[in-house]
């Protein structure tokens, strides 16, 4: 159970008997104080797999220069202290020398831990007690140094951790293999649902006549439709950008997860901050808004929509998004749902971020967005047609989703109770429960 004492501290029990009970600060032996100083040197990202060496510069969250970045050595331990709502990775341990951006917490462990053990920990607090964004706050769901150093930490001795480890391996990775099995499932059936929105988005649903622009991301569309830069029929706006203090409570705030996650905007918004009336008025959520996610790993997930198809009275949005406001009846809500997701904004972007070495979205790019544009009625009849096509297609997907939630739940509550001593290890495998739980997670899934 964890007790939350205040906004940076929080406490577990029960303590396991002969476990050591500590803050995350006795996990660290040093920190990394040593800088980059090559010019080209090996720089690293934390990714869903761990530590990897970037091999493409000209895409993620780089800058003109590696200089001044901190250094990871072999076996350092790098942690992300932000974006605890989006992330699904929290940490890692390098296999490489290089260097990664001064926002990551880089240090070496104490020898009273394995990293393997810290990595599972660090899950379990996540995603067992949702602890980060529990005591996390700011647009960014950020800590500082002294938040990490508060984090709870209990651990039992070597010997003990190996066996917790070496028995999560096994569990989680056949865990993890039913979860990819059921994703490349899923992105097949995604990939068809894009191709019935892709086609309907460029043809149309009718026969007409069809124009052949010069744009390679384009050859055809219906020849009374309108083809627009996004200046040219709406306003763009920045969000927010304010210090922690800011945020956790007060009115409602548009965040970055609640964009990337959702086609149409949550009506129910987790975020909340502090606006004034002249915040909530220059920053406000009406009907018909379509917001853009600024910051990305990689040029196609860049400028990722999200519509709002209900005005949320006294909302904000985050500075880390970018509101593009249609002028009246240029636009149907439901219609910008399945464009800004289609792929021609995509195309689009990935064709302009080759030309930077930074991948995120400003306003100057935004603005030449291509918008195709049929007739009002005609766009409702498009959004209409679609939600018919991929309603089906979705309830499938959801299906599928759901399962994999109870599968992720199933890994979440078995990496939690073992690194806080809960379970029994030896008794868990003689009763083959890993087995006996998915075998019953199929049997719903399929009923």
């Amino acid at each position: 159970m964890m007790r939350v004492v205040d906004n940076h501290r929080a406490e577990l029990s029960p303590i396991p008997f002969g476990w050591t009970h500590a803050r995350m600060k006795a996990a660290v032996k040093r920190y990394q104080a040593n800088k980059n100083k090559d010019e080209n040197p090996t720089v690293l990202s934390l990714t869903k797999k761990g530590i990897k060496v970037k091999t493409d510069l000209s895409f993620g969250k780089s800058t003109e220069s590696y200089i001044g970045h901190q250094i990871v050595s072999k076996g350092q331990f790098v942690f992300t202290p932000r974006d605890f709502d989006a992330t699904p990775i929290l940490c890692g341990v390098s296999e490489y020398d290089g260097c990664i951006s001064n926002l990551y917490i880089v240090f070496d462990i104490q020898g009273t831990l394995l990293p393997k053990y810290l990595e599972y920990y660090f899950y379990g607090l996540k995603y067992g007690f949702n602890y980060f964004e529990k005591l996390s706050f700011g647009m960014r769901y950020s800590f500082n140094k002294q938040q990490f150093e508060h984090i709870p930490l209990i651990y039992p001795d070597i010997e003990k951790q190996e066996e917790i480890s070496n028995f999560l391996d096994i569990e989680t990775s056949r865990i993890d293999q039913l979860i990819e099995k059921k994703n490349k499932l899923i992105n097949a059936i995604e990939e068809k649902r894009s191709h019935i929105i892709d086609r309907t988005i460029r043809e149309g649903i009718s026969e007409a006549e069809m124009k052949t622009p010069d744009l390679f991301w384009l050859n055809k569309f219906p020849k009374h439709w309108k083809l627009k830069r996004l200046r040219h029929i709406g306003t763009l706006q920045n969000g927010i950008s304010q210090g922690a203090e800011y945020f956790g409570s007060g009115y409602p705030f548009i965040g970055y997860g609640d964009v990337y996650k959702n086609p149409l905007l949550p009506r129910s918004l987790d975020g909340l901050a502090m606006s004034s009336e002249d915040d909530q008025r220059r920053f406000s959520v009406k009907r018909g808004d379509v917001f853009f996610t600024r910051t990305s790993e990689t040029a196609e997930e860049i400028g990722i929509s999200s519509v709002c198809t209900e005005t949320i009275e006294k909302a904000t949005f985050s500075g880390f998004l970018i509101r593009f406001r249609p002028d009246k009846n240029i636009l149907y809500p439901e219609y910008s749902k399945y464009y800004f997701r289609s792929d021609i904004p995509r195309l689009f972007f990935v064709k302009e971020m080759n030309l930077v070495t930074r991948v995120s979205l400003g306003q100057n790019l935004l603005k030449n967005v291509p918008v195709l544009l049929p007739p009002l009625n005609e766009q409702k009849e498009l959004a209409e047609f679609l939600d018919n096509k991929t309603s089906i297609i979705d309830e499938i997907i959801e299906k599928e989703n759901r399962s994999i939630d109870k599968l992720i739940e199933m890994k979440s509550s078995l990496i939690t109770e073992a690194v806080t001593g809960q379970l029994d290890i030896e008794a868990w495998k003689n009763r083959n429960t890993v087995d006996r739980r998915l075998d019953k997670i199929e049997e719903e899934m399929a009923s």
